[in-house]
């Protein structure tokens, strides 16, 4: 069994960010280059955009954890997380197979992260 931490964390919506804003604007012969400091603040408000959807619910939240083998493990990451960044929302997920559905290839169960039972305990 692996377990993930989703939600939203301001780091994470930061890296997102700086993928998605482009360091231009306009298009074709209206193309305009940002200056760095224009390129930062879209970059900012892109990401506190982002993470203010996520926290309310309106986008799913992401995984912001790698795989980790145990719930412990999960709860010491959201602990560290909270020390250190802007977070909110942050769930402890386990993989675990979808009931009643099956690969119809491998005849296997399918797998998805799905809320842990004893979340309670996090908060």
């Amino acid at each position: 069994m692996s377990f993930a931490v989703f939600g939203a964390s301001l780091d994470y919506c930061t890296k997102v960010a700086r993928k998605r804003v482009k360091p231009v604007k306009g298009s074709g012969k209206n193309l305009v280059q940002l200056t760095a400091e224009e390129w930062e603040s879209e970059v900012t408000k892109y990401a506190k955009h982002l993470f203010e959807a996520i926290a309310s619910g309106k986008k799913a939240a992401p995984k912001i954890s790698a795989d980790m083998t145990q719930p412990s493990a999960a709860k010491e990451f959201i602990a560290l997380a909270k020390k250190t960044t802007v977070c909110a929302d942050l769930r402890i997920f386990q993989r675990a197979p979808v009931k009643g559905r099956t690969n119809p290839k491998t005849k296997q169960p399918i797998m998805k992260f799905q809320p842990w039972p004893l979340v309670e305990d996090v908060a």
